[in-house]
């Protein structure tokens, strides 16, 4: 063998590895990838779950009551409630229930239930909690940090009435929860 033949077999051998080499950084990099997507989408729903339990561990009796409340009260009514004033709210059998949770031992006259601007500052709060925690939810949702199905899963059953996620409420605060907005319009077109 001479001299040049040895260079030539050389040179393939080492062409040879060079394109073993490189086979096994594309499978190295293609099973990187797919670990990481598998980390990524782990990650998206523990964070799901994360997100779930700060919703549950912010529900409280109080606001989950001013929403049953207030999802059905007119907009004037709520009006007042925004800006916290005194107002009359109808003496129905289950506002009187909401509002016995809320304000236990409330006097109760049948032409109405009065509540001064201290209880509907108390509703407004309540009210106001409920829907940035909301919000914060489905942020996430909006923003895919989060397993979306399961935000959906969870939180569809919201926005199946007319009126849910005290939706007049929101409509008083033009685009005061945009996430919200956005995540009612999904749910129903889905």
């Amino acid at each position: 063998m001479e001299l040049s033949d040895i260079q030539i077999i050389s040179n393939i051998v080492a062409s040879v590895i060079s394109v073993i080499a490189l086979v096994f950084c594309i499978i190295q990099i293609h099973l990187q990838r797919k670990s990481m997507k598998k980390d990524y989408e782990r990650s998206r729903r523990e964070k799901g779950i994360e997100i779930l339990q700060h919703w549950f561990s912010n529900l409280d009796k109080n606001n989950s009551t001013a929403r049953k409340l207030a999802e059905g009260l007119s907009e004037e009514i709520l009006l007042s409630i925004w800006h916290c004033e005194s107002c009359v709210i109808p003496a129905t059998k289950i506002n009187r229930k909401y509002l016995d949770v809320l304000f236990p031992g409330k006097e109760i006259k049948k032409s109405g239930i009065r509540i001064d601007a201290r209880q509907a500052t108390e509703i407004r709060w309540q009210l106001i909690s409920y829907l940035n925690v909301l919000e914060n939810v489905v942020a996430a949702w909006k923003y895919n940090i989060v397993d979306r199905n399961l935000i959906e899963a969870e939180f569809k059953y919201m926005f199946d009435h007319k009126g849910g996620a005290l939706k007049k409420f929101r409509e008083l605060l033009v685009d005061a929860y945009p996430c919200i907005d956005l995540f009612e319009l999904e749910m129903k077109n889905k």
